[in-house]
């Protein structure tokens, strides 16, 4: 049975600058061009597929020995090479198993390895956990674009652009488009007070989007959101910006009772967002089980809960990734 094996740490680093010279990243002559944020090809450099440890030693021999060193760091002392791209991707779990998101815990140590990776490359492609904070990343990378990518609406990996073109911040859903914005100089405006009536459509923001905290920003104009998790209303159907946009049937207070009387024995399919139960939690409270007679979105707003019921055979538009 195949295994997917994740390949040695010093790979990550050493060969990832080699692919930049072969041609297989970015060879010298595309100092313009930009790393692609294909998961496919992403996936391709930090992972090899194996029948048994046996290849997989094998492998690791030949290709550690192409290079002439056993680590990243001897790698980068040992090059006289010039790239115009490193691409690093840490490896992001300890001897233990345990997940790690300080960069530092990471191997190879890209922080400790900066001031080698300056001297064979003016530009660094990292890439980092989902986990990882934003705000921390342009505190370390103050002069980065910094790039949450998520694929069907789970946040797959942050990445950052060291090349001095920042700061700028993007959200990108992979086949759903994507939103590049500067840090924020200034708060964003509150909307109005929350009217039930107002709205037509409800928005659900990508994941990226919020990791990236861009979704009032990205939305100012478009639709009215009280919070970054929450959902976004809108008296039109909302375009360029990743995300799925619903029709509203009707708005009204959560009244669990009021539902359970309605609705009990049906199957409807929960969206939720700010909301302080679960679906689980919604389902035994409104005598529901999981289906798609109904749909049903639940939220918070001005410390009020809300039930959204979406228009019946209405079309959608866009997709969370």
């Amino acid at each position: 049975m195949r295994r997917i094996l994740k390949a040695r740490a010093l790979l990550a680093l050493g060969l990832a600058a080699l692919l930049c010279l072969s041609g297989c990243g970015f060879a010298s002559g595309e100092s313009g061009s930009v790393p692609s944020h294909d998961t496919t090809s992403a996936e391709t450099a930090s992972y090899l597929t194996f029948r048994t440890e046996d290849k997989l030693q094998q492998h690791f021999e030949k290709h550690g020995q192409e290079t002439g060193c056993a680590t990243a760091e001897e790698y980068l002392a040992a090059t006289t090479e010039r790239f115009d791209w490193v691409a690093a991707d840490p490896d992001r779990r300890s001897r233990t198993g345990r997940k790690l998101v300080r960069l530092e815990e990471c191997s190879p140590d890209i922080l400790r390895l900066l001031p080698a990776v300056r001297r064979v490359g003016a530009r660094l492609c990292l890439k980092n956990s989902p986990l990882f904070d934003v705000d921390e990343a342009l505190r370390l990378f103050p002069t980065a674009r910094i790039e949450a990518v998520s694929v069907h609406g789970e946040c797959k990996e942050l990445l950052v652009y060291d090349d001095g073109t920042g700061p700028l911040l993007r959200a990108t859903a992979l086949g759903g488009g994507s939103v590049m914005l500067p840090p924020a100089t200034a708060p964003t405006p509150p909307p109005p007070p929350f009217d039930p009536t107002a709205y037509a459509y409800l928005f659900l923001p990508d994941v990226a989007l919020q990791k990236m905290r861009l979704v009032r920003r990205a939305l100012e104009g478009r639709a009215d959101v009280w919070s970054e998790n929450g959902f976004a209303f809108a008296r039109r159907p909302v375009e360029g910006v990743p995300g799925r946009t619903l029709a509203i049937g009707a708005i009204g207070p959560f009244d669990a009772k009021a539902l359970r009387r309605e609705l009990r024995g049906e199957g409807i399919e929960i969206f939720k967002r700010d909301f302080p139960l679960t679906p689980e939690e919604i389902h035994a409270r409104t005598g529901t089980h999981a289906g798609s007679r109904q749909r049903l979105a639940f939220t918070r707003i001005g410390g009020k809960l809300w039930t959204i019921r979406l228009a019946a055979d209405a079309p959608e538009t866009g997709r969370e990734g």
